[in-house]
């Protein structure tokens, strides 16, 4: 069974990074890229994702309060934070957020088994 992820990712370059480690990924599905809060809620519905993967980017409203509002209004999704720099701040503010956890840019694909 694949994990359905959504992106909320209104940076190109970012998002296709993305997109190329979780193919590189297995039990990892991908279901959409959005570009902001309006969509997001809408995406998460329609696709039946179990994560959301959430960047900075995807305004207008600020990340932390889009990870609260999903968090509270869809309990079952977990909601993983994208940050550029990693701090203990961050992550504390992450957590009390609602987020079940926080990635760090640049995204690398996972090592291959042999």
């Amino acid at each position: 069974m694949s994990v359905r992820l959504v992106l909320a990712c209104a940076d190109p370059a970012m998002a296709e990074q993305f997109h190329t480690v979780v193919t590189e990924t297995t039990n990892i599905e991908l279901t959409d890229i959005v570009e902001d809060a309006g969509a997001l809620v809408d995406s998460i519905d329609r696709s039946e994702a179990d994560v959301l993967v959430l960047h900075g980017s995807a305004g207008p409203l600020p990340v932390l309060e889009l990870v609260r509002e999903v968090a509270l209004a869809r309990p079952a999704v977990g909601v993983v934070m994208l940050v550029d720099d990693p701090q203990p701040e961050t992550y504390a503010a992450a957590m009390e957020s609602g987020a079940r956890t926080v990635l760090t840019l640049p995204l690398r694909p996972p090592p291959q088994k042999n």
